[in-house]
């Protein structure tokens, strides 16, 4: 790494980016965030020691970046930062907090938070949901939303969220992004457990009932799974009124029985 020109880091929040940067940062010229910064910004500058980092899934390309980057020529590094896999739990755990770990508690650390090194930190302190205030406040409100929908049992089912958010289809796009960016989101399109635990703890009570109801409302007429809404409803601080036809359709769902009146559902195919 020392007698790399240039350096071009990518990946989600949460899987070290920072720390590689403090660490590189008193031999580079650090772009951070290059993905948002301006031409200005971006422009090559002759003898500079470049250190490019470029977060994931940009809505929309830095045409400039690309060929910034592509200027730096064959002399690159190039680092691709993710999550953990399972059987490197237990060493992370060991390097960053000196804890030994079994491998029962090793997996069950990946699934509670993807093996997202951050989130994994955070779940072995002392606070584990506290210390993730900082990640959640540091979403833009319509990720922030996203989430908290998701939370509370919404599937990623863009219709759905949507309605219930009032999000078009842009919008809702980069809300998406912006989850996955963070790391909030699996790869089959459920939040990191950790992250669904903050959120629903963290957000004021009568904000997740009225999410809970705008989502009730659009599932109204729609042929999906409506018993994970159910469970959160009941679940609540502050449960939603006049909503006993959602829970007697969750019920015969969960029975097995035909769909309830006004577009409840029964189960998926088997």
């Amino acid at each position: 790494m020392p007698t790399a020109a240039h350096v071009v880091v990518s990946g989600p929040g949460g899987c070290g980016k920072t720390a590689l940067l403090r660490d590189l940062g008193e031999r580079f010229t650090v772009v951070d965030d290059a993905h948002l910064q301006s031409d200005e910004v971006i422009a090559w500058q002759a003898g500079d020691r470049r250190l490019f980092a470029i977060g994931q899934r940009v809505p929309h390309r830095n045409r400039r970046l690309d060929e910034a980057v592509r200027d730096l020529g064959p002399d690159v590094v190039r680092i691709r930062l993710g999550p953990l896999r399972q059987d490197q739990v237990a060493g992370c755990v060991r390097e960053r907090v000196g804890t030994e770990v079994t491998g029962d508690e090793a997996s069950a650390l990946f699934d509670r938070t993807g093996g997202v090194p951050a989130f994994l930190l955070s779940a072995v302190s002392s606070d584990p949901i506290g210390s993730l205030a900082p990640v959640l406040d540091a979403f833009a409100p319509g990720v922030r939303r996203l989430v908290s929908a998701l939370a509370l049992g919404a599937p990623l089912d863009r219709d759905l969220l949507g309605a219930a958010l009032d999000l078009d289809a842009a919008a809702l796009m980069l809300a998406v992004d912006g989850a996955r960016a963070a790391s909030a989101l699996r790869p089959d399109g459920t939040l990191v457990p950790i992250v669904a635990q903050a959120c629903r703890a963290l957000t004021d009570p009568g904000q997740c009932a009225a999410t809970l109801r705008d989502l009730v409302a659009a599932h109204r007429g729609r042929r999906q799974p409506i018993r994970r809404l159910a469970v959160s409803l009941l679940e609540s601080p502050i449960a939603a009124m006049g909503q006993a036809e959602l829970l007697v359709a969750a019920g015969r769902e969960a029975m097995g029985g035909r769909p309830g009146p006004r577009g409840a559902v029964a189960r998926r195919g088997r």
